[in-house]
């Protein structure tokens, strides 16, 4: 579905040059959850952004479907860092705001999420504002905004960074279901190994700046994931080999 081939971005400010990516090469296949691990600041965010169509490459190639393109404006759906909810809109105003822009029915939208409100334990909660929501709640209403693009592809660039571990653990469920029920395809930032463990069918994992790809970590498991499997476990290791081989690669002693 989607190929990134020599993807180069730097940023140019007060007269000083930033590398950010130094020649990413990507694939994600129809249907795939595939995961961008990497260092904070590595340029994670900035590639999901040259995707999303928000800033433009320097050079490289985006391929989406077999075509190649300047960007995949208009033909994904991006979920970034923060929630977004707008303060003064409820739940439910936040969750359609996508169907609204693109001229869809009031009531057809409402209907629409009124469903995965239900789907996704926030029935009663539609008419609530952000303010009076919790995180774990609030993302999940920008992940019910996400589905209401009826995007094929989504970027989601560290969902669920903010949060505690036992509510991370309970929205990586309600996104393998989505992922799963809605046959979505998934382009997911972390830089937490384990969530990156737990829901990718493929990471990649990237460098410090410039970024480029240091490895391909395929898991071949099932889902849910037991982290106490044997697979898992050595999988859990090469990856932890690999990014302090990064860290002592990108600070070296002394």
């Amino acid at each position: 579905m989607l190929e990134l081939a020599s993807i180069k971005k730097g940023f140019t400010r007060d007269g000083f040059r930033l590398e950010v990516l130094a020649g990413i090469d990507l694939e994600v296949r129809q249907g795939e959850f595939v995961s961008l691990l990497g260092p904070s600041g590595c340029g994670k965010t900035t590639l999901l952004n040259i995707i999303s169509g928000l800033i433009p490459a320097d050079s490289g190639r985006i391929i989406l479907r077999g075509r190649e393109v300047e960007s995949c404006l208009g033909e994904v759906a991006y979920m970034q860092q923060n929630d977004l909810l707008l303060p003064w809109r409820t739940a439910l105003a936040n969750a359609i705001l996508g169907p609204e822009l693109r001229g869809v029915r009031r009531r057809e939208a409402q209907e629409r999420a009124r469903a995965l409100f239900a789907e996704f334990g926030l029935a009663g909660f539609e008419h609530r504002y952000p303010a009076e929501l919790s995180g774990g709640m609030r993302q999940r209403i920008a992940l019910i905004r996400t589905l209401l693009t009826e995007k094929e592809l989504l970027l989601l660039d560290e969902p669920f960074g903010s949060l505690d571990a036992m509510t991370r653990g309970v929205l990586h469920l309600y996104l393998l279901r989505v992922w799963k029920e809605y046959e979505k395809t998934i382009l997911f930032v972390t830089h937490d190994l384990e969530e990156a463990l737990a829901l990718s069918d493929r990471i990649y994992l990237l460098t410090s700046r410039p970024a480029r790809v240091k490895a391909v970590l395929e898991v071949p498991l099932p889902r849910p994931r037991d982290r106490s499997d044997r697979q898992l476990v050595l999988l859990e290791r090469e990856l932890t080999r690999l990014v302090q081989e990064e860290i002592h690669e990108a600070f070296p002693e002394g």
